[in-house]
Parts: structure tokens; sequence; C-alpha cells
């Protein structure tokens, strides 16, 4: 497995976690602060788990441009983050 793909499904997994903390956050809160929160912070996330994973592999992959490590897997993770949420949320409630 190349590590595009391992960084991409750690982001995957990463989404999965987010959206369980969002339902989580918007239960206890039960406002819209809630839901900004947990938007701003699964944004946090990706922007720190995109910074920090090229770092744990070899040149190779720190060489890419930074562009492309931030698009690899971003709209996997905004879906997956949004869906988890959704259905986590109905599930919690």
């Amino acid at each position: 497995m190349k590590p595009e793909d391992i960084m991409y499904w750690v982001k995957f997994i990463a989404a999965l976690a987010m959206g369980f903390a969002a339902a989580n956050i918007s239960l206890s809160l039960q406002s819209v602060q809630g839901a900004v929160i947990a938007i701003m912070a699964a944004a946090l996330i990706y922007v720190i788990l995109s910074a920090a994973l090229p770092k744990l592999f070899t040149e190779e992959v720190q060489a890419l441009s930074k562009r492309k490590i931030y698009l690899n897997g971003l709209g996997t993770y905004i879906g997956i983050f949004l869906i988890s949420w959704i259905i986590f949320f109905n599930i919690i409630a």
C-alpha cells in the first residue's frame, strides 16, 4: 500500500471519529453553537492530520506538493464526516 493510500484511510477513520464526536457535541450543547464547534473541530483535525501525516513517511511523500497532500482525501473526509455525524446523531438521540 502506497503512503498516499495510508494517509487517505487515516483521514477516513478520522472522519468517522469526528462524526461520532460531533454527534455527541451536538446532543450535549443542543444549540447551533454545538454544530459550529463540531464543524470547526473537524476542520482543525483535518488540517493537523494533513500537516502531520507526511512527516511519518519517507522523503518521497514529503516531496509531494502541499496542495496534493491537503487535497488527498478531502472530499471523502467531508462526506464521511457529515454522513457519520447524521447516522451517529440519530442512533444516539
